[in-house]
């Protein structure tokens, strides 16, 4: 489920990270089974605004930390945890 960022509240959106080498598909799938709304984002500003982050796991951590980095999400998850 994607909504527009303005829609994002703090305190009731849970994103997924989409960070380009995860499965995010299999997390989002398993959130609408259990009937809970999700965004799947890549946009750091998002990350910003929820108040839960799902990093879904990959087969290689160098990579899936790289890609975080190039996209501007390591940063933006460091921020939303500390906030």
């Amino acid at each position: 489920m994607k909504i527009g960022i303005n829609h994002l509240t703090h305190k009731n959106q849970i994103v997924v990270v989409n960070y380009g080498i995860n499965n995010v598909s299999s997390v989002s799938k398993a959130l609408k089974q259990c009937n809970i709304e999700h965004t799947i984002s890549s946009n750091p500003e998002y990350l910003e605004k929820c108040s839960h982050i799902i990093l879904p796991g990959v087969g290689s951590f160098d990579s899936g930390v790289e890609n975080l980095r190039i996209n501007g999400l390591d940063e933006a998850i460091i921020y939303a945890v500390k906030n």
